[in-house]
């Protein structure tokens, strides 16, 4: 059972796939958007891209040196080109170890 954190009961997060009739190579630009909790406003963090057990999830994990838990609402920016439009069908965002977000819908833009 995943246990929902605070920030998973907010929903801050989206993804979203801008289509790009213009770069024959790719199809677009997949942008995912977010806030994390910290104590300061301008926390420095770090977003890696892991492979998945899955093929088509996109795991993403923020690090930061410290986290501390606050008030203060942080964005969170990530993108990539995409050579298909099926290329993930879902998106896990972890917060250190903890999950904080499964987005499954993601929309298209054309």
């Amino acid at each position: 059972m995943i246990k929902l954190t605070k920030q998973q009961e907010i929903g801050l997060w989206e993804a979203w796939i801008e289509f790009d009739h213009t770069t024959p190579h790719y199809f677009g630009m997949l942008y995912v958007v977010g806030e994390i909790e910290t104590g300061k406003a301008h926390h420095p963090y770090t977003i890696r891209r892991e492979q998945s057990s899955t093929s088509c999830e996109l795991v993403l994990r923020i690090e930061a040196s410290i986290l501390p838990r606050g008030t203060a609402l942080q964005e969170v920016h990530y993108s990539e080109p995409i050579t298909s439009i099926d290329q993930y069908s879902s998106i896990a965002v972890y917060l250190g170890n903890e999950l904080i977000e499964k987005i499954e819908d993601i929309e298209v833009m054309i």
